[in-house]
């Protein structure tokens, strides 16, 4: 008799812990089911919220805008540095000195 109650009893925990695998395993599947919902509305989410690329179309590049500028300068630096070549007055007497270049000098008689 005492063990047939010890089968009783462990056939009974059996069955108890049968049935709490099969709740462990329909929890395993909800839990499953939950991460891969989750899982699309994070996706979702990071499309949604992606940082946008930026656009350097109306950025302009520093380095060419600073060549550009003192070209601008230097040319009228030389312009200067020309008309004061002309109109100084030992323009006729330095006239061989400064055509030197292949630059033509008009000088301008005071």
């Amino acid at each position: 008799m005492f063990y047939r109650i010890k089968i009783e009893e462990l056939n009974n925990e059996n069955e108890r812990l049968d049935k709490e695998i099969e709740d462990l395993k329909e929890k395993e599947l909800i839990t499953k089911e939950q991460i891969q919902k989750f899982t699309k509305i994070e996706k979702e989410l990071a499309k949604k919220t992606k940082k946008p690329k930026l656009d350097s179309s109306g950025v302009e590049n520093i380095d060419k805008y600073i060549y550009e500028e003192s070209i601008k300068k230097m040319q009228k630096i030389l312009i200067l540095y020309q008309l004061m070549k002309e109109a100084a007055i030992d323009c006729l007497v330095l006239n061989k000195f400064h055509k030197n270049g292949n630059q033509t000098i008009e000088c301008y008689n005071y």
